[in-house]
Parts: structure tokens; sequence; C-alpha cells
């Protein structure tokens, strides 16, 4: 036994001798990686007698953990083109480089087996009998499972030799891809960053629509109500702007959508202005507080619409009267008799809408002519009117206010006297009298006349 270990002791520093010269290759066991152990840097021909252990054909020895950041190592990704979506963009890649080759089981050329006869340099895996060439040894540094690792170029397998990072990989610009040797295997060490970029989405595909305006008095710069895959786009983030057009009256305007940010590309939009209703305008006068007297002609009385201009703060920034029969017409209803008369307001041009007010036509006043004193009791004669009267009513009292002591009576239009009887004798009576017209149910009243007094007998 001792002379055949002393055998391989001989052949292996015969070995080194005809090499010429020694190199080192790591090799791994079932404990990790090991200190190179030497090997001749020489190959031989099956058969030759050299038995040198030699990598297998196509392949290097591995001499330690393979650094992902060394050129030896390409990181493609498998596809290039990236848009904007809105959510995190994760393209997936292909690293390559040396992978560690798989053992075939077979010795020879594939596995730095026997190349040579007999027993000859690194032909004997098999364990010496003081563990120091190849053989167990009792700490367990290099166990009978020693085997030279041999690379060749493949692809590395995600998880197992790398794992994947991503940042700023959402928004439009240069994300970042990280890639990092995987914790728990020793073969790969290092890290390394590669970059792509995400183009901004183009406008033009987007789902889009013009904010209609009401009118204001004022050029209108309308946004848009813009969507990409459930988000809303907003204004000055995602996009601005410009160039508007017929943007001042009611009508079809026009503007320009620039994407910015997120987005890219130019768009045309339009969106509407609206009529202003009318309702809502502030106008004078109020026409059911005015008293209108009859005449015989068509009452027309005017109404003046006035509209504050607002700017985009929503402040007052002016006042705009507006104009009869280009903002707005009018007409009218029972316009010419005693009674209510209705006025029709239509905007038009700028303003849309209706206002509808009403205002009153009283009947003429008359005028008190005459009092004729009696024994308790009083003649009153006053103006007789023929037209759009139906009677008068005539009031004494003995208050000059006519706020107590009154006695009044109503009498038909086809007179124009009557005697107040029973009165309290050598009393001074306040007399007056106005004329009124039934019309729709309604009782209509002129103004009273002028108040003359009498003392009765």
């Amino acid at each position: 036994m001792h002379l055949r270990w002393k055998s391989r002791l001989f052949v292996l520093l015969m070995a080194g001798v005809f090499c010429g010269g020694m190199t080192a290759y790591a090799v791994k066991t079932a404990g990790g990686w090991n200190a190179p152990a030497a090997v001749c840097a020489e190959t031989t021909n099956a058969g030759d007698g050299a038995g040198s252990e030699t990598p297998g054909e196509g392949g290097e020895t591995v001499t330690q953990a393979m650094d992902l950041s060394s050129e030896e190592f390409t990181i493609t990704l498998k596809e290039e083109d990236h848009t904007y979506s809105g959510s995190a963009i994760t393209p997936e890649i292909v690293v390559e480089g040396p992978v560690v080759k798989e053992e075939t089981g077979e010795t020879g050329d594939t596995a730095g087996g026997d190349t040579g006869s007999g027993e000859t340099a690194g032909s004997q895996t098999g364990g010496a009998d003081d563990g120091t060439a190849g053989g167990g040894t009792d700490d367990g540094t290099a166990g009978d499972d020693q085997t030279p690792v041999q690379t060749e170029q493949g692809t590395l397998q995600k998880d197992k030799d790398y794992t994947v990072t991503y940042e700023n990989n959402t928004n439009a610009g240069t994300a970042t891809i990280l890639v990092k040797a995987a914790a728990g295997q020793n073969v790969y060490t290092g890290e390394r960053k590669v970059t792509f970029t995400i183009k901004p989405k183009d406008i033009s595909d987007l789902e889009m629509k013009g904010r209609n305006k009401v009118y204001k008095g004022r050029p209108l710069n309308s946004g848009v109500d813009m969507y990409y895959n459930g988000m809303k786009l907003e204004r000055s983030k995602d996009y601005r702007m410009k160039d508007y057009s017929n943007n001042l009256n009611v009508g079809t305007a026009s503007g320009t959508v620039v994407g910015k940010g997120n987005y890219t590309g130019e768009r045309a939009m339009t969106f509407e202005i609206t009529p202003k209703n009318i309702y809502e305008l502030d106008f004078t006068p109020d026409l059911s507080k005015k008293t209108y007297i009859y005449t015989g002609q068509k009452m027309t009385p005017d109404v003046t619409f006035t509209f504050d201009i607002l700017g985009e703060d929503n402040k007052v920034t002016g006042h705009m009267t507006l104009a009869k029969d280009v903002d707005y017409t009018i007409s009218y209803v029972d316009n010419k008799k005693v009674g209510t008369a209705a006025v029709m307001i239509l905007g038009r041009g700028n303003f849309n809408g209706s206002r509808i007010m009403t205002f009153k036509i009283r009947p003429q006043a008359t005028k008190l002519k005459k009092l004729v004193k009696g024994k308790r009791s009083i003649k009153v004669k006053w103006a007789k009117k023929e037209k759009q009267v139906t009677g008068y009513m005539i009031m004494c009292s003995t208050k000059k206010d006519f706020s107590s002591n009154v006695k009044k009576v109503t009498v038909k239009k086809n007179t124009n006297k009557y005697t107040f009887k029973n009165l309290k004798k050598k009393k001074k009576y306040f007399v007056r009298v106005r004329t009124y017209k039934k019309s729709g149910g309604e009782t209509y009243y002129s103004k009273w006349s002028n108040v003359m007094k009498i003392k009765t007998k």
C-alpha cells in the first residue's frame, strides 16, 4: 500500500515536470468552493500516456465565483419598445454568459478523466491515504466528491442564478433594472444595472371630449375630458391647451391639446359655448311694482337686463347691458285695456331661456267736482268716465286721512253723483272718489281723486 501511494506521488510530480509548469482550477465540493488545485496547463491527446485532467471540449475551468458586472455577461430585453401605461412596466430580460456545464458522468476528454493508460497523473480520483491530493480529509474540505467545475456559454436562470428588481418603471423616462446574483448560490456574484426607456403615450388615439362652456361675455379657455386606461388626464399635469379660436360667442370653439409629462403629441379639439339663461340675469324695473294708467294705447314698458362678466377666478370683472332685439326679444299680451298685462322676454344670440313678467293697467282717475251740504247729508258730484270703468267708489270721513269714521259706497258707471245721508249734524267731513274696473275676477282701482271738505247742516 505504501509503495502504491509513493508511486502515485511520483507520477504526479513527474507530470508537473513534463508539463513544464502548473496552473490552478477551482473545485466544487458538497461544502462549496475550495482553493485552486494544481493541474497541467497543457492538454494531451487521448492515449499519449500523460494522463492529465483537462476541461471538456468547448468549456473552461472556473477559478472563482463569476461577477455579473463583467463583460462576459450580456443582458438584453426581450422587448425593447415600452410606452407609458399608468402601471409599472416590468420587461423580461435574458442574461447570457458562462454557466456551469452539466456533468455527464463520463471520464476522458469531456470530464478531465484518464486520457492515458496505466496509473498516470490525474488518473486517480480516489482517496489517498493522507487525503492531500484528492482523497477525503478528516475536516471535509475536499472530500471524495471533488470534481473540477467547467463552464460553457449559456442562459442564466432567473431566481436561481440572479434576481431582478425595477426602479422608476412607471412614468415616462428612463427606468432601471437591477440584476443581482441570487442568494443561496456561489457560482455568481455582484450585480449590474441596465436601463430602458418608457416613451410618453401619444394622445392621438385617446378617448377625448371637449368641455362645453356657458357664455360668460369673455373668451373661454376650455379643457377636455380625456381618458387612458381608465385614468382621467389632468390639465397642466398631463396636457396643456393652446391656439383657441371662436371662443367668445355662442357656437363651436376650437383649440389644440398638447400632451406633457407622461403624454405626447398634439390634437385638435372642439367645445360648445352654450347660451346663458336670461332668467338668471338681473333686470330693472320690477314691473309688478309699477303702476300704469289706461290711455287707450298699448302699454310697452321697457326692461333692462344686466350681465356680470366673471373672470377665471369667478370674480366680477365688468358688466354688460343686453341689447334689445340682439340679446333678447320682448312681446306683450293684453297690454291695452285695464287689467293684467303680460310681458314675454326670450333670450337670443348669446342668451336663451325666457322670463314672463306682468304689470297692471289701472283705470283712469276721476275728479271730484262739487259738494253740496244738507241737513245731516252731503251731495257729491264728480267727473264721469266712460271708458274702461265699471263704476265708482265714494268715501267720506271725519278724518282727513280717512283713518276712522269712514263711510264708503260704490255706484255704477252710468251716474256721476251720490248723496251721503244720516251724517252727524254740523260736522265737518272729508270726501274723495275713485273709479274701478272688474276684469278676470279681479277689481282694479284708480288713484283717489282730489279731497274736498264740507260741514253738514
